[in-house]
């Protein structure tokens, strides 16, 4: 991910997984099947980098399917929690705009609006041009974005539960000057002690026709743009 947004990620990388299930609708493998079954029109090899990996719920997904997988994220902890899950994957700490592979891959992908933590156009650009530097000839990138022609303030609650623990998470969201100004609040107990946890970060807030500049101006060509396997984000396909 793009740098300001991992102490938000290491503060909540506990209970990262107890709230994105496909119970909760976040169904990581049939995002990856999804995501698969491009790659076979494709006639690409099954070879994988995750960015903004996470604790490894979707490279567990593609390793299954048989890929050679790697992953890069900008949380310690939560490269810890994916470390224990995948095992022998190569995983390191890293950020969008400057990650640099041993070798190219046929296949990058990036999930759950991660690429909004790029704060502004030119970020988001610029990381458009390293994901393309990583990737190998008619190489593709797959990944899903928030899209919006005017950001407005957002307010939600939501909870969780998982056997005894219980969850709370608010989000308050409000345009700035510095990107989409984040502000998290959760409030988690056992039934015996509670835990409260805030933490501010930035997005950057796009529209459709900014992320389809930013990809021609990298130099990418889309293949894809709709809710493929993500109804509530614009899913893009970009191939080198």
């Amino acid at each position: 991910m793009a740098r300001g947004a991992n102490n938000y990620y290491n503060k909540i990388s506990k209970i990262y997984d107890l709230m994105y299930t496909k119970e909760t609708g976040f169904d990581h493998k049939a995002q990856v099947i999804w995501v698969d079954k491009f790659r076979k029109k494709l006639n690409l090899p099954k070879d994988v980098l995750d960015l903004a990996c996470g604790t490894g719920m979707h490279l567990q997904y593609f390793k299954q399917l048989g890929y050679l997988c790697q992953g890069i994220d900008a949380s310690h902890d939560m490269l810890k929690l994916a470390k224990k899950r995948l095992k022998r994957v190569p995983l390191r700490e890293s950020y969008f705009e400057d990650f640099k592979l041993k070798r190219k891959v046929p296949l990058i992908t990036s999930f759950f609006n991660a690429m909004s933590y790029n704060t502004d156009i030119k970020k988001l650009k610029a990381t458009f041009k390293n994901v393309r530097n990583n990737l190998s000839e008619n190489g593709i990138f797959v990944f899903d974005i928030f899209c919006v022609d005017k950001p407005k303030e957002v307010f939600i609650t939501k909870n969780f539960e998982a056997g005894k623990l219980k969850i709370s998470r608010t989000i308050v969201g409000v345009p700035s000057k510095k990107g989409f100004k984040s502000t998290m609040y959760y409030v988690i107990s056992d039934g015996k002690r509670s835990e409260i946890i805030c933490e501010t970060s930035y997005r950057g807030a796009f529209s459709e026709k900014q992320i389809l500049s930013a990809l021609k101006d990298a130099g990418f060509n889309v293949l894809y743009n709709g809710e493929g396997y993500a109804p509530e984000y614009n899913v893009f396909v970009a191939q080198n």
